[in-house]
Parts: structure tokens; C-alpha cells; sequence
């Protein structure tokens, strides 16, 4: 259960920005926060569950955000600098353009 590789994120949740990192493994992502605003570790996220990634702007003009969205239609919203690696990373996992 060792981490791929993990980067530092943002993740807005339940009208809180929280930060963390996004941490990768073989199967699945988990995001976990340590922040002033709240603690929170989700469980991890197959990606053989994502349905579709979406670029968004963070603030409306910086571009570094990525909604993720799941089967059962769940989103998971962050903003980090490194978006089209990550992007890039979960389309190969998934085996197709989300």
C-alpha cells in the first residue's frame, strides 16, 4: 500500500478549502488534509471509478483546478499547481480521456 507519489492540493469540501496532498497508488487516490480549516482523509477513490476529469479555474481566472467525477455522480473538486500532470496521470490510469 505504498504511495506512487503524492503533491500538494487543495480540496474544497463542504464550503471549506482545505490543504493536503493527493496521494497516489497503484489502484486508487486518497486526498489527505492537514489544515488550519480541518482535518479530513476520504477513502480512496478507484480509477476505475472516474467518469470524467474537468479543467476548472480556481478564482475564476487561475487556471490550476481539476473536478473529478465519479460513478454515482460524486465530485471531487481541487486546485493544485501541477494540473495537467495529474490530469495526464489519472487519464492513463483510466485508460481514456476523461
Amino acid at each position: 500500500m505504498n504511495e506512487e507519489w503524492k503533491t500538494p492540493a487543495n480540496y474544497f469540501y463542504d464550503g471549506r478549502t482545505l490543504t493536503g496532498y493527493l496521494c497516489f497508488y497503484k489502484d486508487y487516490f486518497v486526498y489527505k488534509a492537514d489544515s488550519v480549516t480541518g482535518s479530513l482523509v476520504f477513502q480512496g477513490i478507484p480509477y476505475s471509478e472516474i467518469e470524467k476529469i474537468k479543467e476548472t479555474n480556481t478564482l475564476a481566472v487561475i487556471p490550476n483546478g481539476l473536478i473529478i467525477y465519479t460513478q454515482g455522480e460524486k465530485q471531487y473538486q481541487f486546485s493544485m499547481m501541477n494540473r495537467s500532470k495529474i490530469k495526464n496521470f489519472l487519464q492513463s490510469k483510466i485508460g481514456r480521456k476523461a
